[in-house]
């Protein structure tokens, strides 16, 4: 069981159910596939909100980059530097395209940003 707390940027699209991935930073109890997730907005604050709950269906490592993004399959990278691939990704996560998603993370946390894209499916 994991708590996942979004920015209210997100939250609509989550609950909504068009968000159905996001990307964090390495946890030291790493996310697995078959675990439960409860999604909020505003978590330890006077507007928590529950959006929903759902179940992982796949974890990847991922590297955020500028103009290419590189994921792993295996042990093995492979870097995304297709546009059209790019926007695609970053549209599942929230943002208009991979430009928005890369900026997003440079002005958080800095590029190249090293984590975790964690997809579910949600439970009714």
């Amino acid at each position: 069981m994991a708590l996942l707390n979004f920015k209210n940027q997100f939250a609509e699209a989550v609950k909504l159910g068009h968000k159905k991935q996001t990307i964090r930073a390495e946890r030291k109890k790493p996310f697995k596939v078959g675990e439960r997730l409860y999604l909020y907005t505003g978590l330890r604050t006077k507007k928590t909100k529950k959006l929903g709950e759902a179940v992982v269906t796949d974890v990847t490592t991922i590297i955020i980059r500028p103009k290419k993004l590189a994921t792993y399959i295996g042990d093995m990278p492979c870097a995304i530097t297709d546009t059209a691939t790019l926007d695609a990704f970053a549209i599942r996560d929230g943002f208009k395209d991979y430009t928005e998603m890369a900026d997003f993370f440079r002005n958080t946390y800095g590029l190249p940003f090293e984590g975790t894209v964690i997809k579910w499916r949600l439970q009714k």
